[in-house]
This record gives C-alpha cells, sequence and structure tokens, in this order.
C-alpha cells in the first residue's frame, strides 16, 4: 500500500525490508490504522488468576475488517464477549500482523489488550529468521522496529511465533525476544510479549504441548508461554510448576476450537480443556473462536459454555462520562439520536458500545427474552435492547446489564450526576432503569429511575424507603421527551414486532448526594400500573438480589439475513436504546471556533456513462480547548436542495476519505459537514458544525478524469 490515496484499509507487512525500511509509514494509510481509543479501566493481562485469551485466525484475517471506514456487510464477523478475556490477538500468516484498528478500540473500550503477531514459517520463515537473527544488532533493530510500531498505532504487544527450524540462530533469537520484550515495556508501559511454543532451544521445530526445560529459557525473556493444542491433562499443572508460583498465571495452556488435535476436542467440548487449566491453575488461550462463524454454529451457546466455566472479574464502566448505544458493530441501518441517518448495511467493529451483561436476576417468567436487535428503533449506531415476555401485574423481571465501579464526587463532597435513557414501551409495559450506589461508609442505596414526573420540580428523589441496611430511593424525570424519529425509521420499522409509529422516549433524571460510587445498573420490567409496592415487597423478601453477576449478551440469531425470534405469549414488550451517566459539570464545548476542516487529494472522475465524481481526504483538528471528541460523523450536500444530507460514515481519527462521491449534473458546490459526537454520546447539531465546500469545475475542465476502478472491487491480498 503505497501514498496514493484510496480508501482506508488496514494491511500486513510481509516482508523483513518493508519492515526496515519504514515504507509502513509513508502509506497513505497509516494515519488511519491508528487506534483512538485508549485501555480502559484496569488491565487485567497481568491479574494474577487464571487469564483468558483469544486468538482471532478468521479465514486468513484481513476481510470485512479490512475497511477501516466500515464495510456494507451487515452481519460481519465480530465478538461481543470481551469481558470474558483478558488479551485478544490478531493473527494471520503474513510476517508482521498488525490488528485493524477497530479490532483494538472494541478491545480496549472493554479493557482487553491486543497483540499484533511476528509469525515466520517453513522454508521461506527460515530465510527470514536467516537475516532477522544474522547478527546481534540485526535482532535488536528489528525488535525495535516492532515495539515502535505497536506503540504508533496504539495496540499492546506481540505473540511470537516461530514455525520453522533455527538451527544455528538461537543465540540471536533469544536477543531479538529479549530484547522485543523491553523494546515493548519501554515503548508501552504494561504491554505483553507471548512465546508460542515451536522451536526448543537447540533450533529444532519440536511442538512440546507443555511449557519444559526445551523451550523454558524463551518464557524466561518473554511476557507469557502459549502452549500448542496436543498436551495432555497433566501437562497444565506440570507446566503451572515449572513457571513458579509467581508466572504460572502466564503460562497459556492452547485450545483450538476447530478442534484439531486438540485437548477435549475442540468445538463445543472446549470447556473440557479450559476446566482442565483452571484446575490446574494456570491460564488457557482460545485459537479460532470464529469456528461459530466459519461453520454456522449456535455462537451463543458456544460462548455460555465457555462462561460457565471461567467466568470474569471485571468491572464496567470506571469512569464518568459513560455511554453506551449497545452497538454491536454492525447493523442494518445507521441511526443517530434516534433518527436513520443510512438505510445501507454496515459493520464497523470501532463503533460497539461497551457490551452489557444481561444477567437475568429474578423472574418468575417461563418466557422472557432480553437480546440485542438490529431491528429499530434504535437510538444510534445499529441495536438495541429489546424485551419482550409475558409478565402477570404481580410479576416483574430484574436484569443485570452493567458491573461498575464508577467514582462520583467533587471538592466540595457533593455532586449531582445527569442520568438520561431512551426506552420504548408497548401498552402496559413498564420499564425502570436502576442505579445501586455505595457511599464511602460502604451504606447502600438503590435509585429506581421510573417513567413518573416529578411532582416537585425542587426535589429530585421524593419517595424513600430503609430496607435492612439499604436505602431505597425513587427517582422521577426531570425532563421527558421524544427522541427525533424520521419518516424513513418509521417505515423500516414496519413489519417488526413493534408498532412502527412509536419511538423512543428519552427520559433525564439527576442525582444530588455526597460522594458515591455505582457499582451496578439493572433494568426492570413489568406491567404492574405502580412499579414501587412490587420493588419494596422483592427486597424485603431478597436484599442481596442486587449483587453483581456475570452473564453474557444473547444476540439474535439469524438466518438468510432475517431475525429468526422465537414465538412466545407476550404481552410484554419494551426497546432501551441507550443510557448515559455524566457529571453535571460536563461540558461537550460543542464550538466550529476556530475548527480546522479542510479537504486535500481532491480528485475529479468522470464514469462510462458521463457520470461525475469527486473524492477527497477530509482532515481536521479534533483537540479543541483541551477537550477531544469520541468519534467524528461525517455528511455531504451534493444539490442546494438536498434534505436529508446524505451520510458519509463515521471516523475515529482526524481524517476521512470520501471516494467517488457523486456530483450533482447542476455542478453546485459541494458542503461537507463535520459532526462532532462527545464522549457521554451527545452530537453537535448540524446547524452549527464545520463546514467545507468544494466548488465543481465546469463539464468540459479537463480536471476529469477516467474513473478507475474501486478498491473494493479488487480482491485484498
Amino acid at each position: 500500500m503505497g501514498p496514493e490515496p484510496s480508501l482506508p484499509v488496514s494491511f500486513p507487512i510481509k516482508t523483513l525490508e518493508d519492515l526496515k525500511d519504514g515504507t509502513y509509514y509513508r502509506s497513505f494509510h497509516y494515519m488511519f490504522n491508528k487506534s483512538t481509543v485508549p485501555l480502559k479501566g484496569v488491565a487485567t493481562a497481568t491479574a494474577k488468576r487464571p487469564r483468558l485469551l483469544a486468538c482471532h485466525d478468521y479465514k486468513g484475517g484481513y476481510l470485512d475488517d479490512q475497511w477501516i471506514q466500515g464495510s456494507e456487510n451487515g452481519s460481519a464477523y465480530t465478538l461481543t464477549n470481551w469481558r470474558l478475556l483478558d488479551i485478544f490477538i490478531y493473527f494471520s500468516h503474513n510476517l508482521v500482523t498488525l490488528p485493524p484498528p477497530s479490532w483494538v478500540n472494541a478491545a480496549h473500550r472493554h479493557g482487553v489488550q491486543v497483540l499484533g503477531t511476528f509469525i515466520t514459517e517453513w522454508d521461506d520463515g527460515y530465510a527470514k529468521c536467516q537475516e532477522l537473527c544474522a547478527t546481534e544488532e540485526n535482532a535488536i533493530m528489528y525488535a525495535s522496529l516492532l515495539a515502535e510500531l505497536a506503540q504508533a498505532l496504539g495496540f499492546d504487544g506481540w505473540l511470537v511465533n516461530i514455525e520453522n527450524k533455527v538451527i544455528d540462530l538461537v543465540p540471536n533469537l533469544k536477543v531479538f525476544v529479549s530484547q522485543l520484550t523491553d523494546s515493548m515495556h519501554a515503548w508501552v508501559p504494561g504491554s505483553t510479549v507471548i512465546w508460542y511454543d515451536s522451536v526448543t532451544v537447540d533450533g529444532s521445530l519440536r511442538w512440546q504441548n507443555r511449557l519444559n526445560d526445551k523451550n523454558m529459557p524463551f518464557f524466561e525473556i518473554s511476557d507469557s508461554f502459549f502452549t500448542n493444542y496436543s498436551w495432555q491433562k497433566e501437562y497444565a499443572k506440570e507446566s503451572g510448576d515449572l513457571a513458579g508460583e509467581h508466572r504460572r498465571f502466564d503460562v497459556y495452556m492452547g485450545v483450538d476450537v476447530f478442534g484439531r488435535n486438540t485437548y477435549g476436542g475442540g468445538g463445543y467440548q472446549c470447556d473440557v480443556a479450559l476446566k482442565a487449566a483452571r484446575e490446574a491453575e494456570v491460564s488457557a488461550a482460545l485459537f479460532a473462536p470464529g469456528w461459530t462463524y466459519e461453520n454456522n454454529k449456535d455462537d451463543n451457546r458456544w460462548w455460555g459454555l465457555i462462561a460457565e466455566c471461567w467466568s470474569d472479574a471485571r468491572l464496567d464502566p470506571v469512569q464518568l462520562p459513560f455511554f453506551t448505544n449497545f452497538d454491536v458493530g454492525h447493523g442494518r441501518a445507521t441511526f443517530i439520536e434516534g433518527r436513520q441517518v443510512s438505510e445501507l448495511p454496515w459493520s464497523n467493529l470501532s463503533c460497539q458500545s461497551l457490551q452489557p451483561l444481561l444477567r437475568v436476576e429474578v423472574s418468575s417468567l417461563k418466557q422472557v427474552s432480553i437480546t440485542s436487535s438490529r431491528d429499530p428503533p434504535i437510538y444510534s449506531g445499529g441495536s438495541s435492547i429489546h424485551m419482550i415476555g409475558d409478565i402477570n401485574t404481580d410479576e416483574l423481571c430484574l436484569y443485570q446489564l452493567y458491573r461498575t465501579a464508577v467514582h462520583v464526587e467533587d471538592l466540595h463532597h457533593e455532586t449531582s450526576l445527569d442520568v438520561s435513557y431512551s426506552v420504548r414501551v408497548e401498552s402496559s409495559s413498564k420499564f425502570a432503569l436502576v442505579l445501586k450506589t455505595e457511599d464511602h461508609l460502604g451504606a447502600c442505596s438503590i435509585h429506581f429511575l421510573l417513567d413518573m414526573e416529578e411532582e416537585d420540580n425542587n426535589a429530585t428523589s421524593i419517595t424513600k424507603y430503609e430496607i435492612g441496611h439499604t436505602s431505597v430511593i425513587f427517582d422521577y424525570y426531570k425532563r421527558k421527551g421524544e427522541c427525533r424519529t424520521s419518516a424513513d425509521t418509521r417505515a423500516e420499522a414496519s413489519g417488526t414486532e413493534f408498532d412502527s409509529c412509536k419511538s423512543l422516549s428519552n427520559r433525564e433524571y439527576t442525582l444530588t448526594k455526597e460522594k458515591y460510587t455505582i457499582t451496578g445498573v439493572f433494568g426492570v420490567c413489568s406491567t404492574a400500573d405502580d412499579l414501587r409496592p412490587l420493588l419494596i415487597k422483592l427486597l424485603h423478601e431478597n436484599e442481596s438480589v442486587f449483587e453483581p453477576g456475570n452473564f453474557l449478551v444473547q444476540e439474535e440469531k439469524e438466518k438468510d439475513g432475517d431475525a429468526q425470534t422465537e414465538e412466545i405469549k407476550a404481552n410484554y414488550r419494551a426497546v432501551l436504546g441507550h443510557i448515559s451517566l455524566a457529571d453535571s459539570s460536563h461540558d461537550c464545548h460543542f464550538s466550529n471556533k476556530d475548527q480546522r476542516f479542510v479537504g486535500t487529494n481532491i480528485s475529479w472522475a468522470e464514469g462510462n456513462a458521463g457520470e461525475k465524481f469527486v473524492s477527497v481526504k477530509l482532515v481536521w483538528r479534533g483537540h479543541v480547548e483541551k477537550f477531544t471528541w469520541e468519534r467524528f460523523h461525517v455528511y455531504a450536500r451534493t444539490r442546494r436542495d438536498e434534505v436529508p444530507l446524505q451520510y458519509l460514515g463515521m471516523a475515529m481519527v482526524e481524517a476521512f476519505y470520501v471516494y467517488e462521491l457523486a456530483v450533482s449534473k447542476q455542478a453546485t458546490p459541494i458542503t461537507f459537514y463535520l459532526q462532532p459526537q462527545c464522549s457521554c454520546g451527545k452530537v453537535q447539531d448540524l446547524s452549527t458544525c464545520p463546514t467545507y465546500k468544494i466548488d465543481v469545475p465546469h463539464p468540459s475542465s479537463a480536471v476529469w478524469m477516467r474513473s478507475q476502478p474501486s478498491l473494493k472491487d479488487w480482491l485484498f491480498v
């Protein structure tokens, strides 16, 4: 990939020469490949407990995820069960596999480290290793270059996999691994370098399927060890014992999900190997979890088996502001604040928000469905939470959304927390968001954010009960309004299970008290006219019902692109669109003052039928008054009377490449709009957003060039 403008893609480095010459940094695509989401919360890759790693290996890599600005495949491979993982490795059989930024952004948002892969294989790999390890200086140089790449692109380390003999090269290979580990720790504090069980200390390619004296020297100069898959149960304990008490969790027992000569058999039996690893008090590595997609297996069932034997200990979120729209990273259309802005299917893991637990804590229901769905209504992105069930008026369903550790305080030991969420309920259905808090003395409070208007505008919480050691507070919204909904949204919704004429309702609340920590976010479903008596009864019967739990998002199954929903008797229907928590002092700083928004690399093209197109790289300054936006939406107006604007896509970096946008026959100026989105979920009103205008050349101008095939028309190799 050279300096010529084209649709931004992620790509590997295939030769040591390209790695050495730094051609990657001169590519047009380099700046687009930088991840922008920092590792959230407390990284668990060094936690003193058995850890879980997932190694990507999906159909060779760089498929839909190579398109940094998103692909048009609304059902692309994705991963949502991040809370079970500590490390994610992006794998391919190229020399230097660089993780696409979308994977890094999604993983970091969930507190998961992301590693690239350095691999050499067979005869070609031996030739590369001869250059890599020709001298000690070479080994140090290449290791330093890999560390520099990781730091520049924002990922967290490397898997080193030498799948070829290295006879007579071992001394300098050890220099390479040691230098890579040291350089990564210097460039990216907290980073991880993992050695794969392949060559032995004598330079032979002999998989040991355990940690032993033949590969121990490589483990000693790296952070972790990833065993081959053909191990026996006793190997797990032997490996942990050899690693020692302080490093036994740095040993990852490999599990091939495809079941290729792997302990336990892989597939739906992966839990056999995981249980053996946990029993031995070592870690585990799942290779190719995309098996469920590649073989049309039940992804929910498979991850459910993993969750049963490998619980997580992560708290999400841990800081304010917090926003989730339940986006899984792909959709059938794109929505922003309840308004459909594009009807095209899409996938982009950078859009994935923090995934909820959806753990059902209390329910007497025989049939209840709480799922992530891509059917409207949707607040933003491409997903929402759909709740469908048969609920009597004396029943309720309580489920956990997030297990959190959000500290809310200010210098005066009192602060206001602004909470908003969007929901749509059908007929007699009721829904309430619930926050569990704990103050600095350990006293717990349960805040029920009800669908009832505040009776006293000067009071935020007007009903309070003490049940045991818990304070129960009923809060009422200070403001309620409909989310924006376009006619296109209603048309798209027709034929779904919900009334297509109704939009999401936005509820806003303010909580004011002394400093405290939010420890859990829950949802309550009921058909009762008044939720309060049921909730008080529930807490009297079981005060600990709001204790933290662990469960997985159950995303809808699909077949041939259509949602398959189990037929159940349902008198309860509701949709949850988003949740936002922010300190009342939080200010999005929306302003286009001094905002630099310009176009470069402008080119004009003419198609075979005389149609005309423009391509342009839009760039801007995303840091305004010490404030950094979370992402940017890009629109265009190609005709004076064009309403609504054309939605072009989303950018995480401070650039967006517009490829062959159709030009109006009237040759009117083209106006581009840049819409920032804050980390609290709010977007700037389009009427006040920065704009950039291009005058269209006269049809007879010499600037018009014959249109070339799109990069997407070619198979990426």
